[in-house]
């Protein structure tokens, strides 16, 4: 599984890179336009992230502008509904209204309230079939 992590908190992208090593490799990034830049590069190389984390409150663009903008380059690049990256949005936010603005839309799979949960984690990939 090749992951893309998105947060502008190093202690956050440091738990994330060391859990989520253990199963390929992964990037980690501190702001959007880096994620959509990594995004980018890699679909060009031919080896597309298989998962993106992204935490919701970023400068400059938030989390859900910055998955809304990977979601129109998909399109762009003629990926086929149902292959796009899977998306876990990871804030430290625990309200409806952020909930539901990640989910609608098809733009997450998946919600995960900071601090990270790893065994939570574990089973949010196995549910989104990432890992066995």
């Amino acid at each position: 599984m090749k992951s893309l992590v998105v947060d502008d908190d190093l202690p956050n992208r440091m738990l994330m890179h060391r859990f989520l090593s253990a199963y390929g490799p992964c990037l980690c990034v501190p702001n959007a336009a880096e994620a959509e830049a990594a995004f980018e590069l890699a679909h060009r190389e031919g080896a597309p992230f298989d998962c993106v984390f992204m935490d919701i409150m970023m400068p400059v663009k938030d989390g859900h502008q910055a998955l809304a903008s990977i979601r129109e380059r998909e399109k762009k690049l003629g990926i086929n509904p149902g292959m796009e990256v899977k998306a876990v949005m990871i804030t430290a936010l625990d309200d409806t209204k952020n909930v539901s603005r990640s989910f609608f839309g098809g733009l997450a799979e998946a919600y995960m309230v900071k601090p990270v949960d790893l065994t939570l984690l574990r089973e949010t990939l196995r549910e989104a079939k990432l890992i066995a």
